[in-house]
């Protein structure tokens, strides 16, 4: 971990992601690496000097805020919850589509 942590660190938009792996070579801390085409920071390395962002040609790598223990604590939490909000959402709606749930018939078509 750093001892004095940056202000922020790099993060990598995998949607705009091309993988050119320019970000790699420009990055002193070694903290950038390729993963299946496209690039991965790691925030224990990063340092936060944005030389990866200033090189990428396709504007994928941006700052966010550095957390720190607890913040990723409440966001691992956060995602918890949502996670089972959706399994909930989820089972719902294969009961719907089995059948097992009253109210919502079952449409089917008659094949000809």
């Amino acid at each position: 971990m750093h001892e004095n942590p940056p202000v922020g660190i790099a993060r990598v938009r995998h949607e705009k992601c091309r993988g050119c792996g320019i970000c790699t070579k420009v990055c002193q801390a070694g903290a950038i690496k390729t993963l299946s085409g496209r690039a991965i920071v790691s925030g224990e390395r990063c340092r936060g000097c944005m030389m990866c962002a200033s090189s990428c040609p396709s504007g994928a790598i941006t700052k966010v805020p550095y957390q720190t223990a607890p913040d990723i604590a409440r966001e691992i939490d956060r995602i918890r919850k949502e996670i089972e909000r959706l399994s909930t959402n989820l089972s719902r709606i294969e009961a719907r589509r089995e059948g097992g749930e009253s109210g919502y018939p079952l449409h089917r078509r008659k094949c000809s």
